[in-house]
């Protein structure tokens, strides 16, 4: 039955304008967020380096960066994720859902299955914008770069489908578009970082942002250590799958509870 909801969501999707609009932002934001991060000057031994010095002429190195600046596009699906289930709340089609003979389980269960293909859809997107990064630095499109760097794409996928899910969990509490997202947002953004310079090496290291910025850590790091590839750490997927199935648990739990 949890199956036959997301066919259902996924038509409704398909027909909705706002899904495209943010489509094709998204491909859009991909190059500009790239060059952006490109244009930054580090502080480094006491000299300011320009980025484009440590990209390596490779499609490789290149792909490292279209993900991790891509991560940040997070939010965006994240705005749309929370305005398509809070639009279906106010129009009664959950309870319309449980009135055809569909459980909370199974409204639950969609509900991940849903936030799990918007983070299928947004790494398409990123692939294919970062395939015309890639052509346009004259860059051979080699499938080998996706198997070398396979753990960092499953690592991206991972972060966008537990960010989603973080902001979905919290969304069921408060039912709200604008207040879930500037939540989410501010604590991605500053709350956590907030809280890292406060306690650097204690309590900050279990945190959700934290971890989820160690499954696409940032390649200028691994440089910096003479690494090729920056690869997700082990604590930071253990982390990211705890609160995962937190924030699983925690809207089953209130699904169970609040009225729809």
């Amino acid at each position: 039955m949890a199956i036959e909801l997301l066919h259902v969501m996924i038509r409704k999707i398909v027909r909705y304008p706002l899904f495209w609009i943010v489509s094709v932002f998204f491909l859009l934001i991909i190059p500009m967020l790239y060059r952006f991060f490109l244009t930054i000057d580090l502080t480094f031994a006491g000299q300011q380096i320009n980025l484009l010095a440590f990209l390596t002429p490779d499609s490789a190195s290149v792909w490292q960066y279209i993900l991790f600046v891509a991560s940040y596009g997070v939010y965006v699906m994240i705005l749309f994720a929370l305005s398509f289930i809070n639009r279906d709340l106010r129009e009664g089609i959950w309870r319309q859902y449980l009135f055809a003979g569909s459980s909370r389980n199974d409204l639950a269960l969609a509900l991940w299955l849903f936030s799990l293909g918007l983070s299928l859809w947004a790494l398409l997107l990123v692939v294919l914008a970062g395939s015309g990064i890639v052509l346009r630095q004259s860059h051979a499109f080699n499938a080998a770069d996706f198997i070398e760097l396979r753990l960092f794409f499953a690592g991206f996928l991972l972060h966008y489908f537990v960010f989603i899910a973080l902001a979905v969990a919290l969304n069921m509490l408060l039912r709200n578009t604008i207040m879930s997202f500037l939540i989410i947002l501010l604590w991605g953004l500053v709350a956590e970082s907030a809280v890292r310079w406060i306690d650097p090496t204690g309590f900050a290291h279990y945190l959700p942002v934290y971890n989820l910025n160690g499954l696409v850590p940032n390649p200028i790091l691994a440089l910096f250590d003479r690494s090729s590839v920056a690869e997700p750490d082990t604590q930071s997927v253990v982390m990211s799958l705890f609160w995962l199935f937190g924030c699983i648990g925690s809207t089953y739990y209130v699904l169970r509870r609040k009225d729809l």
